[in-house]
């Protein structure tokens, strides 16, 4: 999986609405939203790339982001290693992981606590990838896939199972030729 798949896998996320306090007077922004008619204090739903660029920039607090944080990967990572099977996961899990990673980011060039809370979460994050990987790999190896697991999948979840069911399948019929 590319970069576009990647960007385009992204794309629900960014459009997301999310929940800002106007901290400051806007300027006009969308035209059919007349958002920056409203006083400071006032809380709106706009999309998330939006809401990011104004709280980059100081108009905006963003309230409810809906995204990732560190508690919540914490519980995953948990949760994920002591099942059997592969628990559903939300079809912007990875979307929302890279957000978080990238936020935590930003904060540790400027904070040392937050550089030991991005260290916390790539941990966590790599805890999650390779036990999910795990249970996927051994599906592929399976003759028969259950639908339930196939729901359990992220896109790019579906995406890695097809390529790694695909080589195992080619593989397993060379040798049987």
């Amino acid at each position: 999986m590319g970069a576009r798949e990647v960007k385009r896998i992204n794309l629900p996320l960014l459009v997301e609405e999310v929940k800002v306090e106007i901290v400051k007077p806007l300027p006009e922004v969308l035209e059919d939203r007349p958002i920056h008619l409203l006083p400071a204090g006032a809380v709106v739903e706009v999309p998330r790339w939006l809401a990011s660029i104004l709280e980059e920039k100081g108009f905006v607090k963003v309230l409810d982001e809906g995204g990732m944080d560190v508690a919540a990967l914490s519980k995953l990572s948990w949760r994920e290693e002591r099942s059997s099977s592969l628990l559903p996961a939300e079809e912007l899990l990875y979307a929302k992981i890279r957000a978080l990673l990238e936020q935590l980011s930003r904060e540790a060039l400027a904070n040392i606590e937050a550089h030991a809370l991005k260290r916390q979460a790539e941990v966590k994050v790599r805890d999650i990838m390779r036990c999910r990987l795990q249970k996927l790999v051994q599906a592929a190896l399976s003759p028969s896939v259950p639908k339930s697991l196939l729901d359990s999948l992220t896109p790019e979840e579906k995406f890695l199972f097809e390529r790694i069911k695909s080589l195992i399948n080619e593989w397993l019929s060379s040798i049987q030729a």
